[in-house]
């Protein structure tokens, strides 16, 4: 796909949720975002300053970037509302990249307490192993 109509896909994808969300109203507290980026099979130094310029020009949203994510902790989960994945691990080598079990366990136990969970395109290509992951996105690449 042409650089030009990904870039148009992308802005289009997160523009459609981010207009999802207009319904809370002004008065709404914003949302703390945690969007998780360092590692896609597509160029996330690109796509990461897109998203995050959309997400916090709405108003609506605080954003912080981790490209580590794999060295996050249940207590950085629990700092935000929404966890946005522009990341995957899909065609690393010997788990780079992986999340190790204690984060995985936080992970699920952050979503399973109410915490959001969004993938953006190539963020849904990642632990194909990962049965409870697979289950909870519905699909991947």
């Amino acid at each position: 796909m042409p650089r030009p109509i990904r870039r148009f896909v992308v802005v289009l994808s997160v523009a459609v949720a981010v207009q999802g969300l207009a319904v809370l109203g002004a008065d709404t507290p914003r949302l703390r975002v945690l969007l998780l980026t360092g590692s896609n099979n597509h160029n996330w130094r690109e796509t990461t300053p897109v998203l995050r310029a959309i997400l916090e020009d709405s108003g609506r949203f605080v954003v912080t970037v981790t490209e580590k994510p794999e060295e996050s902790t249940g207590a950085d989960f629990a700092r935000h509302d929404v966890l946005l994945s522009n990341w995957n691990n899909f065609g690393a080598k010997g788990g780079q990249g992986d999340w190790p079990q204690e984060m995985r366990a936080a992970f699920l136990d952050y979503v399973r307490k109410g915490g959001g969970f969004v993938v953006v395109h190539a963020g849904g290509s990642m632990f194909a192993e990962w049965q409870e992951f697979q289950q909870l996105i519905a699909a991947t690449w």
